[in-house]
């Protein structure tokens, strides 16, 4: 919170804050930043999830990756999850040889953190790079260290 207000966190100060959907780092930055905050899940994060579940060969598998990209950035989060539905393991196979589902579990858990639409038409950043680079430098010019948060006032 001391680095969001060295940076120029004020009252009326929106936050949009981007992570990979841990409940813990969702929890914390509600409960700092309350109502005035957005909280996004990593897009890159998110497709991780999505290419270990892409079908196919290497070509077959790109463009499959490509199209839910494509829908997810449009917030069309409902077709990527049939897109994954129709290709589901059974529940017998374990999480580790059943991508298809723990993509889809994924998504389902954290749909509420996945409007990318909204992030992109606001001119935000939809993925943590970014910050990632900044701490980075920041951390190692000796100065302070934030963690993923981007305050727009």
């Amino acid at each position: 919170m001391h680095s969001a207000i060295r940076a120029g966190l004020g009252r009326n100060t929106k936050v949009h804050a981007i992570g990979d959907g841990a409940s813990w780092i969702v929890n914390q930055v509600r409960r700092l930043f309350g109502e005035r905050t957005s909280y996004l899940i990593d897009f890159y994060h998110l497709c991780e999830y999505l290419a270990a579940a892409a079908p196919g060969n290497e070509c077959q598998r790109k463009n499959w990756l490509k199209q839910q990209k494509q829908e997810i950035k449009k917030n069309q989060v409902l077709k990527v999850l049939n897109n994954l539905s129709i290709r589901m393991e059974p529940d017998h196979i374990a999480d580790k040889f059943a991508p298809v589902r723990v993509s889809s579990r994924s998504i389902k858990n954290r749909i509420e953190h996945l409007d990318y639409q909204g992030a992109l038409d606001a001119d935000l950043p939809i993925g943590s790079g970014e910050i990632e680079s900044a701490n980075r430098y920041v951390y190692n010019s000796k100065t302070f260290k934030t963690d993923r948060l981007l305050v727009d006032s």
